[in-house]
């Protein structure tokens, strides 16, 4: 069995994420067969299998974009019974459309695009193009990290269990894993829908970033609306070019360190200098959500993940990874804590 070395890139078709020392997770998302592999020390691989709701007769059924696009009304009204005022629902300036793209906050994108869409001028069409990207970019952050709190729960459930053979647990404890664990089985049909409406929202963005190349050759925006969606295809020829013209522009920008930032962990596996480029970008910007939700993606302990989501819930506690993922990182973050003796819950 493959163990990996320290930041090498692990592809399937649907997740993309890095090796650790000693330990590699792997999610094969095609079948229905769905192992999810823990490799702990070699000498005790575990296997635990997740269900699947849209398995049948072995196969699984492909979901289709006007049944993602239904999961999505159904997501934005359940925000906005729990959150009855948001005022950037109904944005009234491009300022606004600009604070969505901020705030990173994926029930409000369609508001902001709506909106931009409608305004004339430059900015307009470099506003509605970046939260066409972000907005892509958001699901495929949110399916990864919801897919990463399958492969946690399921393992912090088994330890829990070998606790409780020897009554260092509570019940209390594993009941709160189990409603988890069943809560995350129903997360199913949104990370679907996600996997299905991410390419839509980034082809978009990507026709709009490289029209305003052409209309606008000067503009810094376009530039940087283009660099993240050479990023994203990891086009890195493209990038360059992309960052060179950023960074002539505008040296100092947040923008450009977020760009760095991602590249060194997507192109060269480089977590460290990653987290640097981007804690810079969040300096700059304090209020940069999207920063912040990269920093989550990187945490790979669960105390880490547990800081970088107070971090996040600071930022916008109404930001989707707070929301759909934050109950499984408190819950992991709790566990660990327990099995270590020490006091006290995680809260946000």
């Amino acid at each position: 069995m493959w163990t990996g070395t320290p930041g090498e890139k692990v592809e399937s078709d649907r997740v993309s994420i890095y090796a650790r020392p000693m330990r590699l997770l792997f999610i094969f998302l095609a079948s229905c067969a769905a192992p999810v592999v823990f490799m702990g020390p070699a000498s005790a691989p575990m296997v635990i299998r997740i269900t699947d709701e849209r398995c049948v007769d072995g196969k699984r059924a492909a979901m289709t974009s006007a049944e993602a696009e239904q999961v999505f009304v159904e997501f934005r009204a359940d925000i906005e019974k729990q959150v009855p005022i948001e005022p950037l629902r109904t944005p009234r300036s491009l300022d606004d459309v600009l604070e969505i793209l901020r705030r990173d906050q994926i029930d409000l994108f369609a508001h902001g695009v709506a909106f931009a869409g409608k305004e004339q001028g430059t900015r307009a069409r470099v506003l509605e193009a970046q939260l066409e990207l972000a907005w892509g970019e958001a699901l495929v952050m949110v399916a990864q990290l919801l897919e990463r709190q399958f492969a946690e729960v399921a393992m912090q459930s088994l330890r829990q269990r070998a606790r409780a053979a020897i009554g260092q647990t509570t019940s209390f404890e594993t009941k709160t894993m189990l409603e988890l664990s069943e809560n995350l089985q129903k997360s199913r049909r949104a990370i679907d829908a996600m996997w299905v409406l991410a390419p839509v929202h980034i082809e978009r963005g990507a026709q709009m970033a490289l029209k305003l190349l052409q209309d606008v050759p000067d503009d810094y925006h376009g530039y940087r609306v283009a660099a993240d969606y050479f990023r994203l295809r990891a086009d890195w020829k493209s990038f360059d070019k992309m960052v060179e013209e950023v960074a002539k522009r505008k040296p100092d920008s947040t923008g450009l360190q977020f760009l760095l930032g991602v590249a060194a962990v997507d192109r060269f596996g480089d977590r460290e200098r990653g987290a640097e480029k981007l804690q810079k970008a969040i300096a700059g910007d304090p209020k940069f959500a999207k920063a912040q939700a990269m920093l989550l993606l990187l945490a790979d302990t669960p105390n880490a993940s547990y800081e970088a989501l107070v971090a996040l819930h600071k930022v916008n506690p109404s930001h989707q990874l707070v929301v759909l993922a934050g109950p499984a990182i408190l819950a992991v973050y709790n566990a660990w804590k327990a099995r270590g003796g020490e006091q006290g819950e995680g809260q946000l």
